[in-house]
């Protein structure tokens, strides 16, 4: 009994400390993996991101508990959608495409 009661405390205190806020701000200079600086701006009630010339990151908004938007491959202009996660100096987006799914992890 003890440990189940261990068990739904710990799932609540996950849910609250993880939970995303349409008050997240997820403004600022983030950097891929590549080493490619991403600039991070908000626009209306949406963010958008760019390099120096491109943009990769689209209509990023609070909808329905999750943060969504899309993810624009520079070479080719493809659209991917997204969700993102912001934890601590970290976004997590979630790339989805069909049925697969990749985490990219920018770093501020």
């Amino acid at each position: 009994m003890k440990k189940l009661i261990f068990i739904k405390l710990f799932s609540l205190l996950s849910i609250a400390y993880y939970g995303q806020k349409a008050t997240d701000n997820f403004a600022g200079k983030w950097r891929t993996d590549k080493g490619v600086t991403i600039d991070v701006v908000k626009k209306g009630n949406s963010f958008i991101g760019t390099t120096a010339t491109k943009l990769v990151l689209d209509n990023l908004h609070f909808e329905n508990g999750t943060w969504k938007g899309y993810l624009i491959k520079p070479e080719d202009k493809k659209q991917y959608t997204c969700t993102a996660i912001l934890e601590g100096n970290n976004i997590k987006l979630t790339v989805k495409k069909g049925v697969v799914s990749k985490v990219i992890v920018w770093t501020k």
